[in-house]
């Protein structure tokens, strides 16, 4: 069983262009397609509330990957793992290595600022970025936690602070900017969207400031186990420091009154009115993810086909 565990999970991210280590064979180990179409409906999404699959030890996984590679069913190059005949996603990966140590200096360059503008609590990295599968024209996708009342008041000023440097990403200008495409309301607990696709972005999620609130965001979501079990073990890690600043501080304690409750009912009036209502865009009181492109169902319908 464990090795077709991990020819499904091969197979789950070569359909998404990306050979795996061995670490990450390990963290993203996916329940056996079979065993998992049992808990999920027609959508796949989860039925109902699951505890976290069957959880394998690494040195089982180490020898099970090997004992694919000697018969053939899988390949190894470099250090990954893949099918039979797709070693040019390793050329490809470790090619396009480079962008994202670029990408990680703009990260920590302008990053580090986030701590200074009220109300946000917390940041992670999601995307293409946070899984290693970085490309030339990739942006930076930014999972924001907020106050649990000021949600639009730090939507408002995280926009405009990406925005006056520059570096958001908007219309045609992608690469290398910053995307904001997901908030959340402190370490809310998702109730939409329980699927392989969406378990795969939050369990990748990793932070860049209070690794506590993101850890607290995972074990309120414990469904993304259901797929990846194995990834309930590791642990994520701040990198740029999770302290508030003064200045964030003092600045909250002057819009925590009704003067700022006023202001962020305004601004949820207002940018209510300019979002367009679209299949993988929610607008809810304590969330706001801004996903219209995905590519969900057609990974989901390849994968389980």
């Amino acid at each position: 069983m464990i090795q077709e565990r991990i020819v499904s999970t091969i197979r789950f991210f070569d359909l998404q262009g990306l050979p795996l280590t061995m670490l990450e064979v390990y963290k993203y180990l996916v329940v056996q397609p079979q065993l998992l179409k049992e808990k999920l409906d027609d959508s796949y999404e989860l039925i109902s509330e699951n505890q976290p699959g069957h959880v394998v030890s690494f040195d089982t996984t180490l020898v099970a990957l090997n004992d694919l590679v000697t018969s053939g069913r899988l390949e190894q190059s470099h250090g990954h793992f893949f099918l039979p005949g797709k070693k040019f996603l390793v050329v490809e990966r470790l090619r396009n290595h480079v962008y994202g140590i670029a990408r990680e200096r703009r990260i920590k360059k302008w990053g580090r600022y986030l701590k200074y503008i009220p109300f946000v609590r917390g940041v992670g990295l999601v995307g293409s970025q946070a899984l290693g599968q970085e490309r030339s024209g990739s942006d930076i996708d930014l999972f924001l936690f907020t106050d649990s009342k000021f949600l639009w008041t730090a939507r408002t000023l995280v926009t405009g602070y990406f925005q006056m440097l520059g570096v958001r990403r908007h219309g045609k200008k992608i690469t290398n900017r910053f995307c904001l495409n997901h908030y959340v309301a402190g370490a809310k607990k998702i109730e939409h969207g329980k699927n392989l696709y969406t378990a795969l972005e939050y369990v990748k999620l990793r932070s860049l400031t209070s690794s506590s609130l993101v850890s607290e965001f995972k074990n309120q979501n414990l469904w993304i186990y259901t797929f990846f079990p194995n990834a309930f073990r590791i642990n994520s890690f701040a990198v740029l420091g999770s302290e508030r600043s003064n200045f964030q501080k003092f600045s909250e304690y002057l819009f925590t009154n009704s003067l700022g409750e006023w202001f962020e009912r305004i601004l949820s009036q207002v940018q209510m009115k300019r979002i367009r209502q679209e299949k993988y865009i929610v607008v809810e009181p304590d969330e706001l993810s801004f996903h219209p492109q995905s590519k969900e169902a057609e990974l989901l319908q390849a994968y389980f086909k």
